[in-house]
């Protein structure tokens, strides 16, 4: 099963709740249901160590979690124009130029998305947005991004944003 954005979300909020009852292991001789690792990292902590250990890991989280959603949606997008070409629908033309054979970059197929749509498309706006997301995306990815650069909600919202203009425009876009 392909993991797309609203799984992404779910995902997000059950790990990070996770780490936040963490702290219920630090000062218990008992550990189970936590690995092994975890425990040894954790067990005994003051709870000036928690508090530091707490932030770090959902900062990490944050910036997990942001990447994960951008892949869901970069999948899916691909998902979408892989769909568009194999079955002849709206604009496949344009996707079957640039799809046999080889990689495609996501900001090629966001560029054939804006070309098809036109300038003047209330969506337009929306997919430079989300080719500025990847830029942000793209510097997680490579590990240039800062904890507090990517926020997960504030990618979340544009993108539930973008899909829904997106879907407005084209009724048949398969959505993220």
């Amino acid at each position: 099963m392909f993991p797309n954005i609203s799984r992404a979300r779910k995902w997000y909020h059950s790990t990070q709740d996770g780490l936040v009852r963490l702290k219920y292991v630090v000062h218990r001789a008992s550990v189970e249901g936590i690995s092994q690792m975890t425990a040894d990292e954790i067990f005994g902590m003051t709870e000036e160590e928690w508090r530091k250990y707490l932030k770090d890991r959902l900062e990490e989280h944050e910036l997990y979690a942001s990447l994960a959603l951008l892949a869901s949606c970069e999948g899916a997008i691909r998902q979408d124009m892989e769909w568009r070409v194999n079955n002849r629908r709206r604009h496949h033309l344009r996707f079957r130029r640039i799809s046999t054979g080889s990689y495609v970059k996501l900001s090629s197929i966001i560029n054939r998305w804006r070309m098809a749509l036109g300038a003047n498309s209330h969506v337009d706006g929306h997919l430079r947005k989300l080719s500025h997301l990847y830029v942000g995306r793209n510097a997680l990815a490579h590990g240039r991004a800062r904890p507090g650069d990517v926020g997960f909600v504030v990618v979340w919202e544009h993108l539930r944003k973008i899909e829904q203009k997106w879907k407005q425009e084209v009724p048949d876009f398969q959505g993220f």
